[in-house]
């Protein structure tokens, strides 16, 4: 299994290096310090070649860069899997749950495969930003009162 861990959503003007440990060793097995997005964000992909306890450091790349000496950014850890591990998820009725404020790590096997999820909206007249992340040439729409919106 592939495993993805990234900072991203800097604040402004700020730089990260991230680097990831197994609990048996100090030198890092990976490490990065700008995602290859052109952001200033970072972003490890690694095959743990052991099961066990791994950690994420996260420091300003530079002490120097920064506009500020404190700055607010996400982490994400996430493991990639198999994309083409396809759920039975290929119409509305068979849409899996999915969770506000969260990230699924999800693959679209084909040309004829769809994926639907569906999620409670508890407040009306609620903004949501649907979308979807790190694709190449995925359509995607959004159901909104039984018509399609792109």
């Amino acid at each position: 299994m592939t495993y993805q861990v990234e900072t991203f959503a800097l604040a402004q003007g700020n730089d990260t290096r991230l680097e990831v440990y197994h609990d048996t060793n100090a030198t890092p097995l990976a490490s990065n310090d700008d995602d290859n997005t052109g952001t200033y964000g970072s972003k490890v992909i690694f095959t743990p070649l052991a099961t066990g306890l791994y950690y994420a450091r996260m420091q300003p790349a530079v002490s120097s860069i920064g506009s500020s000496t404190a700055f607010a950014y996400h982490l994400r850890v996430r493991s990639l899997g198999t994309p083409c591990s396809d759920a039975d998820d290929d119409t509305a009725a068979q849409a899996l749950p999915f969770t506000i404020n969260s990230i699924s790590s999800r693959g679209l096997c084909g040309d004829n495969d769809q994926d639907w999820v569906k999620f409670q909206v508890t407040k009306p007249n609620t903004t949501f930003r649907i979308e979807t992340l790190n694709l190449g040439d995925i359509a995607y729409r959004l159901e909104y009162a039984n018509q399609f919106v792109l």
